[in-house]
Order: structure tokens, then C-alpha cells, then sequence
């Protein structure tokens, strides 16, 4: 048994997938930590603490539309030595900020934005490279490495803060070098893998440009994933401002709160990933997904009614993470199987642009809400988008499912004449 065992770890770690689950854990580690650090580094600004954090969050994330042009621009680029570039440039940039910042308050702002538009653009470098590793694999291998993925995703997202609190307690700096080293260990071990892949299989960034959409079905489907997946960085964007308000405001608290509630909802969502695999037996796709929808519902009036007490908004985003992972983990198996590496990356990229204007929206929602609700009142603004984005994902299942079917049904008719 021990050598059965460890003849699965060897060959797992000469597998792609390790190289990708490696440099995908740092790459999202550093997120983490960029994310709670900027949160909390901007109630400490002059002014209205609630428009300052919302209006650093809004700088942070509205460069997803920035990245699609980038990659157009680069496309002769191998994906893997593209990702290695932008990490090393994250590196970079997030070592700069602490001390651009002490000259020159717009050039701190060029350099933040710079940083953000990298992190979106190794985003889609990062989840073409998972569609790659899901090639050729079957529906429920796919499910697991999207599972799993899923859950090294948030447990490097819960490790981010943690840094970032403990860092801080030895300089202001500490937490800025730290994340910098993760960006560039991430970027080496991306680059080593650059070296290792056949240098004649190059990755066209721009490939999706070359594949037409076979009939409006197809389109139809590629705009609902679209849709879905840029909900998400809104909603992100919406919590990581939301985190450090929560801690100051409802349970007067410090960063010590905030990352204690950044680290609930990342473990609640890896809980989810992991367990993706086991549950898809126990129950069909329709009523586990009905189940998840009940589940974010209650979390939804969990956080709303209980924003005073640590223990209920703790027991809503363990909540919110299981529905919300599990809808996450969902979609991420259903890019896998039903579309290229290529369209896959345009969808990503396209939910990546059209995310912007809406992380615009939800911060300026949720700042207006918090302007006109005593600090001591409970908000709905946070858990609505949870549920929104849920719902949405509900929808797009739905119809993917629709469309797999008719893809089926024209096979065999196709095939019986």
C-alpha cells in the first residue's frame, strides 16, 4: 500500500498538472495577498474611508479590460513563457508600490493599475493552461482536476492574508517583499516550464480570433459563459472591499477580523472543491445545483441579519463559499469539456473586459448603500451579488445542458444517415 501510494505521488509530480497546480498556488498566494493588503492599506488614507477603499478596489479591478488587447498584441508568445513574463513584471510592480507611493501619489496609481492589468492577464494565461491539462481527459477527470484546482485556488487565496498579517508585524515593507517573492518564484518555476515544453508547439494567443462560430446555438452559449464568468470579479471585488469595512465598522476590529474573514471564505470555497468529486455521485447535476441555489439563499439572510456577530457572518461565508465554489468548480469542468483552449481563453478574456464596468457598478452600489444606512446596519448589497451570480451560474447549466444534448442528438442523426 505505501508503495502503491507513492508510486501515485511520484507520477503525479512528473505530471503536467503539477508544474500547473505550483504555479497556480502562487500565483493566486500573491493575489491573496495583494487583495486584503490593499484593502486595508486604503481605510488608512485621508478622507472618506468607505469612497477611498472603494475607489482603490474600483482601480484594482477595472483593468481586466486591458488585458484582451495585450494579449492580441503578443500572441507569437508561448503561453507558458508569457505567464513567466507577466509574473516576473507582478514581482516587480509590487515591490515598487511602497516607494513610488512616498514620491509621487499618481505615479503609485500608474504602478497599481500596471500590476492590475498584468494579474488579469495571467489570469486567462493561467486558465488556458488548465484547459490544456484537461485535454483528452475524461468528464469525471476533468471534474476532479477542476475540483481540485478549485481548492488549491483557495487554499493559496486563504494563505494570502495570513502572509500579509504576519509579515506586517515585522515592517510596513515586509508584506510588500514577501508578495513579490511569490510572484517570482512563480514566475522561475513557469519559466523552467517554458524551457521543458517543445518549442515548436506554440501557444497562438489569438487563436480564438481564427475559430468561427459554427452556428448561433454556439454563440448563444459562449455569451451565457461570458455573462457568468464576469460576475465574478465583480463579486470579489465587492468582498475584498467589503472584508476590511466589515471588521472596522460592524465588528470593530483590525486587519487581524478582515483576514480572519477573507480566510473563512477561501476555506469554505477550497472545502467545496475538494469535496466536488465525492458529491457529483450522490446526486444528479439538476437537484445539486437546486440544492446549492437553497444553500446560498440562507447565507444570503445569514449575512444580511447577523453583520454584528462574528460567528454569523463567519457561519454565512462558509455558506456562501460552498454554494458559490461549488457553482465556480461547475462552470470551470463545463469550459473544460465542451470548449477549446482557444475559446476558452477568448470567453475568459471577453468576461475579463466586459467585468470591468461592472466592478464600477457594484463598488459604487455598495459605497451608496453604506452612505445612506447607519454604519451599524445590516447590508444587503454583498450577499445580493453572491446570489445574483449563483442564479446566473443556475441558468447557464441549465442551457449547457440543453446544448449538449441537441450537440448529441445531431451526432447520432448525423451518424444514422
Amino acid at each position: 500500500m505505501r508503495m502503491l501510494f507513492r508510486g501515485k505521488i511520484r507520477d503525479f509530480l512528473h505530471s503536467p498538472q503539477a508544474e500547473y497546480y505550483l504555479v497556480l498556488s502562487l500565483f493566486k498566494l500573491g493575489i491573496g495577498a495583494v487583495l486584503l493588503l490593499m484593502g486595508w492599506d486604503a481605510l488608512g488614507l485621508k478622507g472618506n474611508s468607505i469612497f477611498n477603499i472603494a475607489a482603490v478596489t474600483g482601480l484594482a479591478f477595472f483593468p481586466a479590460a486591458f488585458a484582451r488587447p495585450i494579449l492580441k498584441r503578443f500572441s507569437a508568445i508561448r503561453e507558458t513563457l508569457f505567464l513567466s513574463i507577466g509574473l516576473m513584471l507582478c514581482s516587480l510592480f509590487i515591490f515598487l508600490e511602497p516607494f513610488v507611493a512616498r514620491f509621487s501619489l499618481s505615479t503609485f496609481f500608474v504602478v497599481h493599475f500596471s500590476l492590475w492589468v498584468l494579474i488579469f492577464l495571467c489570469e486567462v494565461l493561467a486558465e488556458r493552461w488548465f484547459i490544456r491539462v484537461c485535454k483528452n481527459e475524461s468528464k469525471e477527470t476533468v471534474g476532479k482536476l477542476s475540483g481540485y484546482s478549485m481548492s488549491v485556488i483557495q487554499i493559496a487565496v486563504l494563505c494570502g492574508p495570513i502572509v500579509v498579517a504576519l509579515s506586517r508585524k515585522v515592517s510596513v515593507l515586509a508584506p510588500y517583499v514577501a508578495t513579490a517573492a511569490i510572484f517570482a518564484v512563480g514566475a522561475i518555476v513557469t519559466w523552467v516550464t517554458s524551457l521543458r515544453t517543445n518549442a515548436s508547439v506554440t501557444q497562438s494567443i489569438s487563436a480564438s480570433n481564427k475559430d468561427k462560430v459554427q452556428d448561433p446555438e454556439t454563440q448563444t452559449l459562449i455569451n451565457w459563459y461570458v455573462f457568468a464568468f464576469a460576475l465574478v470579479w465583480p463579486t470579489v471585488a465587492l468582498f475584498n472591499m467589503a472584508a476590511p469595512l466589515i471588521a472596522k465598522n460592524f465588528l470593530l476590529g483590525d486587519i487581524d477580523i478582515a483576514a480572519a474573514l477573507e480566510a473563512v471564505l477561501a476555506a469554505a470555497i477550497a472545502l467545496s472543491g475538494a469535496l466536488y468529486p465525492k458529491f457529483t455521485a450522490l446526486l444528479p447535476v439538476q437537484l445539486r445545483n437546486k440544492v446549492m441555489i437553497a444553500v446560498l439563499v440562507v447565507a444570503a439572510m445569514t449575512l444580511s441579519l447577523g453583520s454584528q456577530k462574528f460567528l454569523l457572518v463567519s457561519l454565512g461565508l462558509v455558506l456562501t463559499g460552498i454554494a458559490w465554489g461549488w457553482f465556480r468548480v461547475e462552470s470551470r469542468s463545463y469550459l473544460a469539456r465542451v470548449f477549446t483552449p482557444e475559446q476558452a481563453g477568448a470567453i475568459v478574456a471577453n468576461a475579463n473586459a466586459l467585468s470591468a464596468p461592472l466592478v464600477i457598478a457594484y463598488l459604487m452600489i455598495y459605497y451608496i448603500e453604506l452612505s445612506l444606512i447607519n454604519s451599524r446596519t445590516a447590508s444587503f448589497v454583498l450577499p445580493a451579488a453572491y446570489l445574483a451570480s449563483g442564479l446566473v451560474f443556475l441558468v447557464l447549466f441549465n442551457r449547457t445542458a440543453k446544448y449538449q444534448r441537441m450537440r448529441l442528438t445531431d451526432r447520432v442523426t448525423r451518424g444514422d444517415s
